[in-house]
């Protein structure tokens, strides 16, 4: 994936922009005509892996920046705690690597039992983090038709 960085799609998935169908599209013939992947293997990302964007979010990461933007409204509209940040740094350190991150992940991944979600934050903050989280995976799933 790294010698397509310059890719439009590969570039808004990394800066955590909207994909297109088309993109996906372009990137998927990209890498069948380079070999890079078969017919039967984008096939088993469109069905197994939730599709080629979140695909190849999960393989490259996320942009840091474009992390802690997607939480900068979050962390404006809650007077947050030193242990609620650092625990919000701790997922955008998450989401970085692996690109996105959901509910369950902060529930079911040993990374985050050191503070566990529901003694961090109170329900409508969980509900406010669940909203970043849904953005940040629809903005690598294409609007328009599923690539």
């Amino acid at each position: 994936m790294l010698a397509h960085q310059d890719l439009p799609a590969v570039h808004k998935l990394y800066t955590n922009e909207q994909i297109t169908a088309v993109d996906l599209t372009d990137l998927a013939e990209v890498f069948l005509a380079e070999g890079v992947a078969s017919q039967d293997d984008l096939d088993h990302v469109r069905e197994k892996d939730g599709g080629l964007g979140l695909f190849l979010r999960r393989i490259r990461g996320l942009d840091r920046q474009a992390a802690e933007t997607a939480f900068a409204d979050f962390m404006t509209s809650h007077d947050l705690s030193a242990r609620q940040m650092d625990l919000l740094e701790q997922i955008i350190d998450y989401i970085v690597v692996n690109g996105r991150i959901d509910l369950k992940d902060l529930y079911q991944n040993s990374a985050f039992s050191r503070w566990p979600l529901d003694e961090v934050f109170g329900d409508e903050e969980v509900d406010d983090l669940n909203v970043v989280f849904l953005t940040l995976k629809t903005r690598a799933e294409p609007t328009g038709l599923a690539a």
